[in-house]
């Protein structure tokens, strides 16, 4: 699963071994914790308009990228669109994954209040973004801050702000995501009855 896109889940987890509390090295060994993912996964290009050329003060270094995996466990599948943005020295990535069928990538939101911590090298705390599950992340080694946001539970975004000292810059950026066009997006994606 580490040849995934940047999932600002797995950064985090990248150091559990299995003592880890958290269980995220049990989840990810475990793959998918569906047998048959049945869900089709929206294409990543459903997501363009997500991905603007100006996001805040942010202006677009280049066009928004995306595809679809599929070697994932248990034949699940997931799409992802990437977009890279720049505002003099700092950049800014927004990414959106389709996690429909990566039922073990939304299983960690439900082990936020694990995955606290905080010391001189790195925060780590589970939050809100406009009332949806977050996760914050600040890295003093990378000097990086993350958030991911699960919407709909079904799609993860991650904005990944560099140069930051703290997760709050990458947390305000996130504040001004367009959540409820993407929920609509996922909506318009739903298999009618």
């Amino acid at each position: 699963m580490r040849s995934l896109p940047t999932l600002a889940l797995l950064v985090v987890l990248s150091g559990c071994g299995e003592s880890c509390s958290c269980g995220a090295a049990a989840i990810e060994r475990s793959g998918s914790t569906s047998a048959a993912p049945t869900t089709p996964i929206i294409a990543w290009d459903a997501f363009k308009p997500l991905a603007p050329d100006a996001f805040d003060v942010y202006r677009a270094t280049g066009v928004a990228t995306g595809h679809a995996l599929d070697d994932l466990p248990a034949r699940a599948r997931i799409s992802t669109l990437k977009r890279v943005y720049a505002h003099g020295d700092s950049t800014l990535e927004i990414e959106l994954i389709d996690t429909a069928q990566a039922p073990s990538v939304r299983a960690l939101f439900t082990q936020l209040d694990r995955l606290n911590r905080k010391t001189e090298l790195s925060v780590v705390h589970a939050t809100t973004v406009q009332d949806r599950p977050a996760l914050a992340q600040w890295n003093r080694g990378t000097g990086t801050a993350r958030v991911g946001v699960l919407v709909a539970d079904r799609v993860l975004v991650n904005l990944n702000v560099k140069p930051a000292t703290s997760p709050e810059v990458a947390l305000e950026l996130a504040n001004l995501f367009d959540f409820p066009a993407l929920e609509k997006v996922i909506a318009g994606a739903q298999p009618r009855p």
